[in-house]
């Protein structure tokens, strides 16, 4: 069994890169893996949108209990168990080990680097090796991100709200990078931007990073893109139950219009050079 997290920011792209992924027979999305276990989150979830009939469906369309997975594993849920967290996931990758092929690969977008960090400073402890573990790094541009977390506070488009959410993407990825390369970790980069924009080559796009990440884990690759077809257990990721409330999903153009995130853009030097930095970075591989 291996495992590769999904590390970023929110906003960033990381669902759907796990959904990608997971594209591959051996590949199992599991989403946010760390949310589910979490017994804070899983309250705050049930508290919100407890009153949906759909609320506790696996993305496969089962519920929790008769899911093929979950349903032997939902002692493991936030909701059901106070263990740590590096417990439920021994028991987690204990039962993949004993159930599932030795080459099954755990896709866990759970996004957190403090949790990717746990995660590797305790490998042994939960029965990986260093090579047993890789990262996908998913990251935004910095105007787009800003965007994203000003719709997601009621579009406050001011500028200091703009310049906080520069200054937190900057230090956020920064330290991600920087300590991937320090670990000497196996890490694919993923820059929303490039990887997912509208156009005639998203395909291409796609295809050609899927193939990077599954040959850099040994993998065959696959030859199309078919979010459709991908095999995934992710708890709270039932489609209707996301959808509910959100249009089609698409490369979302608005930030390009806003003048303050232009402003802030220009008078943010630092978080301009590593912007540019990660666009030369994806562009690269």
């Amino acid at each position: 069994m291996k495992l590769l997290y999904v590390v970023g920011l929110e906003h960033s792209g990381t669902t759907l890169i796990s959904h990608l992924l997971s594209e591959h027979e051996n590949y199992i999305a599991l989403g946010e893996i760390a949310a589910f276990f979490s017994h804070s989150h899983m309250q705050r979830y049930l508290d919100k949108w407890g009153d949906y009939d759909d609320v506790s469906l696996c993305s496969c369309g089962s519920g929790w209990h008769k899911c093929e997975l979950w349903s032997d594993l939902i002692h493991l849920s936030g909701h059901n168990s106070n263990k740590g967290l590096l417990e439920k996931y021994k028991n987690l990758f204990d039962y993949f080990k004993e159930h599932y092929p030795p080459d099954t690969v755990i896709v866990d977008s759970s996004k957190s680097f403090s949790i990717l960090k746990l995660l590797i400073d305790n490998a042994h402890s939960l029965g990986l090796s260093h090579d047993d573990v890789f990262v996908v790094f998913a990251a935004k541009d910095v105007r787009n991100f800003a965007n994203s977390i000003a719709s997601k506070e009621g579009a406050n488009n001011s500028l200091v709200s703009h310049y906080r959410s520069f200054n937190w993407w900057l230090g956020e990825n920064k330290k991600i990078i920087s300590y991937l390369e320090n670990a000497e970790i196996n890490f694919q980069f993923s820059f929303y931007d490039v990887l997912f924009n509208d156009g005639d080559e998203l395909p291409s796009r796609i295809n050609s990073f899927l193939r990077e990440c599954y040959s850099t884990m040994g993998y065959q690759t696959v030859e199309s893109s078919n979010v459709s077809h991908s095999k995934s257990h992710i708890a709270m990721g039932n489609k209707n139950f996301i959808m509910r409330n959100r249009n089609n999903i698409r490369y979302d153009e608005r930030w390009r219009k806003s003048l303050n995130l232009k402003l802030v853009y220009a008078l943010h030097n630092k978080a301009q050079s590593f912007n540019q930095f990660l666009y030369q970075r994806f562009q690269s591989i």
